[in-house]
């Protein structure tokens, strides 16, 4: 994966991010057609973790010439500046 793929995966991932109230069981995609990638990020939860809301998302990410796609679920947890980190 190149590094416009990875930033088109974090811009559907963010518009998720942003949507309130949280769109539990709602994908974005991303694709680049310079690469062959396409991939979605669906969010699966969100909760709440020591007082910081938290978002599950699950990340399918498919490089050209790969027959199964890429899928890591992360839990996001939102700190004290706003951004959102890995948590735990």
């Amino acid at each position: 994966m190149t590094r416009e793929d990875g930033d088109r995966q974090r811009a559907a991932a963010r518009t998720l991010l942003k949507a309130s109230p949280p769109p539990v069981g709602r994908s974005g995609s991303g694709s680049n057609p310079a690469s062959g990638a396409h991939g979605t990020v669906t969010m699966l939860g969100a909760t709440e973790e020591r007082g910081a809301p938290c978002r599950q998302m699950r990340f399918s990410v498919a490089p050209r010439g790969t027959a199964r796609p890429v899928e890591p679920t992360f839990t996001l947890g939102r700190i004290r500046d706003g951004s959102r980190k890995i948590a735990g």
